[in-house]
């Protein structure tokens, strides 16, 4: 089975989020306290197999702002891999196929509909909510699905971290123990039964390696270390993090070991070793917790990836949910891991929260996948990135989006005895560049655009210009903020360099023209249905993400008022810039 989205209904804060899974990498944005993370615990308490998480925390649903808080409900739409998988459900429930249920299964794959779940959170029950059955039959049928659902896993970077030590009971080898009454038991056990059991290709469990003898201990042990710098230490490699940004975690001759010993209780004690040799070759032991932080949440990172009990080699449909991650790591890794979680999501479901600019990369991330979280009047709200609006609470939130995209412009030199445009922002270089693309815009000019952070931020490329440009032009809104940056270039510039400054100004002698009024009245309502934002300058950097041929269709297709207006700018521009 296939999950195809979450709706979460008065979880916590949030009052009534729909997930769409229709993207397989989706990044949740937002300022602090926005309720990012209430999101993925709230997808996260759907799954039941994972209330053991946090000790359960994650299932209290209530809003501590309302007295009244109730009906706190997760529901899931999922759709059957294929005919197939409903006989099987049919034969493990242990019922025919005259029973109604099989027919109201299979209606819904020749419809093409999907079989709606919802779980209580006040109750923990689950129900079929788009017919109805018989209770007993319902409850068989929701243990079935969540045997062919894929996993739902955690990752959250700040408060989920390795312990120092793993502890079995002394009782763990004989028949008296029982994982279940295991009241220290957590997921850290689960994850060492399942590394010794991988190390020696399925062959020997825990009880096993803790029966044997010595020296037939050590030698598993052996293969495990062997497995353990297989899966973790050669990732953490690809991760490329240089030695000078990361001195103390030098990766060429780090080691991981899995340690074994018995406390004055007897209880079976593990705990992982990083054996360090970068000092003049000679071997140093230290704990996971004596590392850097950004290699205590990668080692977390790969064990819950590669030593899930669910999953073995084939890390294909799972859903991972992501609190931060990477934030302890330098940029130039958190790049790397956007690659690696990129990989990953070809197979998998990738759901993020991030503040990171490194993690939006346009190259991988596009924007229109982008979800950004919002609280209003305490209520958490899930708005995709065209229909979101910044208010003065909310300043910031698309701050990370914004400076990804310069980030990824910025790669590029600076293009040195050339003509140069700089624009006041990177919505207006993304205008000029599809328009110079796709009409005759400057087509006599040969010229580099080049995107500012705002009106008050381009002192510096107005600098890079003056010194290394063959001519450049600056434009400017003609709005406030416009007009202070100019008279404050003036002043700093001086009054020859603003010969070479241009204000929006369009065929009506419109006041405070901005790029978006350059755009005709019918263009904009044009733009807006085919990129399905109201925004106008949302709409603009929805479009330079979409088919070529849907961008070109649209720039052919201005209207008069907009020509002209662009018209005016180009003799502007051509004034400038071939003086």
């Amino acid at each position: 089975m296939r999950y195809k989205k979450f709706t979460i209904h008065k979880y916590k804060a949030v009052e009534n989020v729909e997930v769409s899974l229709r993207n397989n990498l989706i990044p949740i944005i937002g300022i602090n306290e926005s309720g990012k993370t209430s999101i993925l615990y709230g997808i996260l308490s759907f799954d039941k197999d994972n209330d053991d998480f946090f000790s359960g925390n994650h299932l209290n649903a209530e809003n501590r702002y309302e007295w009244d808080s109730k009906n706190h409900t997760v529901s899931a739409t999922l759709e059957f891999e294929d005919k197939a998988e409903i006989n099987s459900i049919i034969k493990d429930i242990g019922i025919t196929r005259r029973h109604r249920l099989y027919k109201q299964l299979i209606t819904l794959i020749d419809n093409n509909e999907e079989l709606k779940v919802l779980r209580n959170l006040d109750t923990k029950e689950y129900s079929i909510t788009n017919f109805h059955i018989d209770r007993w039959i319902e409850e068989k049928l929701v243990d079935e699905i969540f045997l062919r659902t894929p996993f739902v896993l955690f990752f959250d970077d700040f408060t989920d971290r390795v312990p120092a030590v793993i502890k079995f009971p002394s009782n763990y080898t004989s028949k008296d123990y029982d994982e279940e009454t295991d009241s220290e038991r957590t997921d850290w056990n689960i994850y060492i039964e399942e590394i010794i059991f991988r190390a020696t290709n399925k062959e020997k469990d825990l009880n096993d390696l803790l029966k044997q003898d010595e020296k037939i201990r050590k030698g598993i042990l052996s293969d495990v270390t062997d497995k353990l710098n297989e899966d973790i230490i050669k990732e953490w490699k690809q991760l490329k993090i240089l030695q000078n940004q990361l001195s103390e975690d030098k990766i060429n001759d780090l080691e991981l070991e899995l340690d074994y010993d018995k406390d004055d209780k007897g209880n079976h004690v593990f705990k992982f070793s990083v054996i360090d040799k970068n000092f003049k070759g000679k071997s140093r032991f230290f704990t996971i917790q004596e590392r850097s932080k950004g290699f205590q949440w990668f080692f977390n990172y790969a064990i819950k990836l590669k030593y899930n009990s669910k999953y073995y080699s084939d890390f294909k449909g799972a859903i991972y949910l992501l609190d931060e991650p990477g934030s302890y790591l330098h940029s130039s890794a958190q790049e790397e891991l956007l690659e690696s979680l990129q990989k990953i999501s070809k197979t998998n479901k990738i759901i993020f929260c991030t503040h990171s600019q490194y993690l939006l990369n346009p190259d991988i991330i596009n924007i229109s996948n982008i979800r950004i979280a919002q609280r209003d009047d305490g209520k958490i709200n899930l708005i995709n990135f065209g229909e979101y609006r910044e208010s003065t609470h909310s300043e910031g939130a698309l701050s990370p989006i914004y400076d990804a995209l310069n980030m990824s412009l910025g790669r590029h030199n600076f293009p040195r005895n050339e003509n140069v445009i700089i624009t006041e922002g990177i919505t207006d270089f993304y205008f000029f560049n599809m328009l110079k693309q796709n009409t005759s815009f400057c087509k006599d000019i040969n010229v580099s655009i080049l995107p500012g952070a705002s009106a008050s931020n381009l002192k510096e490329l107005i600098s890079f210009s003056i010194a290394w440009s063959k001519q450049y032009a600056l434009i400017l809104d003609t709005d406030d903020a416009g007009n202070k940056a100019y008279e404050n270039y003036k002043t700093f510039f001086g009054i020859k360099q603003s010969e070479n400054w241009i204000r929006y100004s369009d065929s009506k002698n419109s006041t405070k023209v901005t790029l978006e009024k350059m755009i005709s009245k019918t263009d904009q309502k044009k733009l807006k249905l085919l990129t399905s934002s109201q925004s106008v300058k949302k709409c603009i950097s929805l479009l330079y993400f979409m088919d070529k041929i849907k961008i070109k269709d649209f720039f052919q297709d201005l209207d008069d008022v907009t020509i002209a207006n662009f018209k005016i700018l180009e003799n502007k521009l051509s004034s400038v810039l071939k003086n």
